[in-house]
This record gives C-alpha cells, sequence and structure tokens, in this order.
C-alpha cells in the first residue's frame, strides 16, 4: 500500500532529478514544458520560474557548476548526498553503515534498478526507497537510523553553499519533504 500522496512523490521524483544529474538541456526544456498551475509547492514554482526564464544554457551552465561544487567536492562543505559518509563516525562514503541500508531493502523487497549507478545509501535511492515502501514501520525505523539524524544538516550545508536560487530551493525542499514524509509517516 502507497501511503505518500501524489504531491510527495512529485517532490520526490523532482529532488531525485537535481540530485542524481548533471543536468542537460534536455531535461531542463522538459522542465520548462511544466505549467506553474499545476505546481503545488512554492519552491519548485520558483525553480521552474528561474529555468523558464532563462535560457537552457546559461541554465546548464549554472546548474552544473553548483552541482559540481556541491555533490564532487562535498568534503569541503559537507554535502554529499551520502547516508553513511554523514553517520559514520570517520566520515566514510562506503561503510558498515551502506551494508546495513542495503540490507534493509533486502528485508523490505526493494530492489534498485540495474541502471541504478550510485550506492545504496546515496540520498537518490533513499528517496527512491520511500516513495516505494509499503510498510510504516519498517520505513519508520528506517527512516530514524538512516535519513532524519543526518538531513537536516546536509539541507542547511546545501544552502549555504549554494551559488543559485535552484540549488538553495533544493536544500529548503529536502528539509520540507523530510518533514512532510515525517508527519506522514506517524499518521
Amino acid at each position: 500500500m502507497q501511503f505518500l500522496n501524489e504531491e510527495t512523490i512529485f517532490i520526490i521524483d523532482f529532488l531525485q532529478l537535481f540530485l542524481k544529474n548533471n543536468l542537460n538541456s534536455e531535461i531542463i526544456n522538459d522542465l520548462k514544458k511544466i505549467p506553474l498551475d499545476d505546481v503545488c509547492d512554492d519552491d519548485i514554482k520558483e525553480i521552474l520560474l528561474y529555468i523558464g526564464q532563462n535560457s537552457a544554457e546559461v541554465v546548464e551552465e549554472e546548474l552544473n557548476f553548483d552541482y559540481v561544487k556541491l555533490f564532487t567536492h562535498p568534503k569541503d562543505f559537507n554535502t554529499f548526498p551520502i547516508a553513511s559518509y554523514h553517520l559514520s563516525e570517520n566520515k566514510t562514503v562506503v561503510s558498515k553503515i551502506t551494508e546495513e541500508i542495503k540490507f534493509e531493502y533486502i528485508e523490505d523487497n526493494f530492489i534498485l534498478s540495474d541502471n541504478f549507478k550510485y550506492g545504496e545509501d546515496h540520498l537518490v535511492a533513499i528517496l527512491e526507497y520511500i516513495k516505494n515502501s509499503k510498510d510504516k514501520e519498517k520505513l519508520n525505523i528506517f527512516l530514524e537510523k538512516y535519513f532524519y539524524p543526518w538531513i537536516t544538516k546536509f539541507s542547511k550545508a546545501m544552502y549555504e553553499n549554494a551559488d543559485t536560487i535552484v540549488y538553495k530551493k533544493i536544500a529548503k525542499l529536502t528539509e520540507k519533504l523530510a518533514d512532510d514524509i515525517r508527519l506522514v509517516s506517524y499518521t
């Protein structure tokens, strides 16, 4: 049974797009086609307004620069979107935590697609698990152990270090999503 509403699932999909990719002009042009009237969240509207008001080339260059800064040199900014990095004592990217998360997925019959190119503890994978989880009790335990302890700190670091309004809004949206999931998962 899916217990997240359509808006929350849309927000997860939207976040995943910005957290896993250097955006190319094709993706940017697809984002330009989303009608603002169809979007309930103000942060997403602001992101789409920014994208719509600028050429795909400018948006691509600015966002990819910010993406590289935030997610490929994250030790400088504490913005690595990897749970094990934030949860392990020595900030290790692959650790016992990675294996624990992988085991949690197996226990819940959750399988990442074969073409998924990130680790099981990458935020994109965790969001996919949250989106597809069918067991609230297991999900709550998972969230308390592997998501909530680091996501706010990560979001704040992303906000403080982002150069573009888009990644500042992505940071706010990530934190807001964590709050929304907490509310839904405990009702």
